[in-house]
């Protein structure tokens, strides 16, 4: 029996239907799950797209965002098993793979995360993203060229945030290109002047590079902006020491003895030099005397006691301060010539030629070789007098150069 043309049709038809229905249906699961997804309900959208996927086995984009959804619900496994099946459907979806490579690095798997990376890469070599987290992965394994050129060739692809400029400042920092990493932190403060990192970051290259009003400026403001701990009140004041501002260096270490509760010997040490800088000999002689408590071997805090106590004309304890400090070290140069000067401003010269020889001895200075010359000078030893003006002079002394030539020549 020959069946109709007609009727042949219908039958086709008829058997299409299913196949229509469910495309239908798997669709309208899909677009429910997107909705889902926007209100960031992960677990009701992943619903939605297996049963899409149930229905369409060959679904891709459902298997991808099947993907999102494990990954955003941390459950990364999954999340890796449903991007590879979008990718077996589709081997160029750049977004499943995407989300597989996010993946692989959430659990550790560096290696297999970096293949995908490539991968995208080389599909689409101004793939932002992945330029990023590939950077990452570089700057993880200490492959820090690497991460520079692919921090560089995300910015060149236009994309210019803060965030990525203050990662390829401390890429550059640590390459040891410190003008290429201020540079990267100063645009990205221009993008975002109150990004506390930021400031805090160029403040210690500023400090670095030794351009220490422009640290300190930084260090305050990162303070302002809420960076409060030990480190940033010592490195600033550290750097206002270094720029002569020793009223606030003297301040922030007191923040750090009194609020940090630093007090040690390095924290005395440091606000009493400042205290030595700024003129305020009383204030540096009590922090000098805590920090010979702390440590009776600290010869710079008897040198400084010392001269402070000459400022104020307490020349006996001076003396006292260099005895002491000869007997804990019989080699120290410089306290031989400190008690020399002090002899001879006392007439007594004798000890002074004393202490002088022995400072020579030990370390050769210009001040040393300078008042051996005058003591010469003074026992009539012109010849003397003058070739220790010459090595005073050779060593930079400056007033020993103009004697040379007016006394000796």
């Amino acid at each position: 029996m020959v069946i109709g043309y007609k009727k042949i049709h219908i039958l086709l038809i008829l058997a299409l239907i299913p196949c229509i229905s469910n495309s239908q249906t798997a669709n309208e699961y899909y677009s429910q799950g997107v909705l889902e997804m926007s209100g960031e309900n992960y677990e009701t959208a992943l619903s939605h797209f297996s049963n899409a996927v149930e229905l369409v086995p060959h679904f891709y984009e459902a298997h991808y965002e099947k993907s999102r959804c494990y990954y955003y619900l941390q459950e990364f496994d999954k999340a890796i098993e449903a991007a590879t099946t979008a990718i077996e459907y589709n081997p160029v979806f750049i977004d499943a793979t995407y989300y597989r490579a996010i993946s692989y690095s959430a659990i550790g798997e560096l290696q297999l995360a970096l293949e995908d990376f490539n991968a995208i890469i080389d599909m689409e070599p101004s793939h932002v993203k992945s330029l990023l987290k590939r950077s990452e992965i570089h700057i993880q394994n200490s492959k820090l060229n690497d991460a520079e050129r692919d921090l560089t060739k995300a910015i060149n692809s236009g994309h210019i945030n803060p965030n990525v400029l203050y990662i390829r400042g401390e890429v550059y920092q640590k390459l040891g290109k410190n003008n290429k990493a201020i540079e990267d932190f100063a645009k990205a403060i221009e993008l975002d002047p109150d990004h506390a990192n930021l400031r805090y970051s160029i403040a210690a290259l500023y400090q670095q590079t030794g351009k220490h009003d422009k640290a300190t400026d930084n260090f305050s403001k990162a303070i302002e902006l809420g960076i409060e701990n030990a480190e940033i009140y010592s490195r600033r004041g550290d750097s206002y020491v270094k720029a002569g501002d020793y009223q606030s260096a003297i301040d922030d270490y007191t923040t750090l003895i009194n609020n940090y509760r630093q007090r040690n010997e390095e924290r005395y040490f440091q606000r009493g030099y400042s205290y030595f800088k700024a003129g305020e000999w009383e204030a540096s002689i009590r922090d000098f005397n805590r920090v010979v408590s702390y440590n009776m071997h600290n010869e710079k805090a008897y040198i400084y006691r010392a001269e402070a106590y000459l400022e104020i004309g307490r020349e006996s304890q001076a003396m006292s301060d260099y005895r002491l400090l000869i007997r804990i070290n019989p080699d120290n140069a410089l306290a031989y010539e400190k008690r020399g000067v002090l002899y001879f401003k006392k007439e007594r010269i004798d000890n002074a030629l004393e202490d002088f020889d022995k400072a020579i001895s030990i370390s050769p200075s210009s001040t040393s070789y300078f008042y051996r010359a005058a003591i010469r000078d003074m026992k009539g030893d012109k010849r003397g007098a003058c070739d220790d003006l010459e090595k005073a002079a050779e060593l930079g002394h400056e007033q020993a150069s103009q004697l040379l030539n007016s006394y000796c020549h």
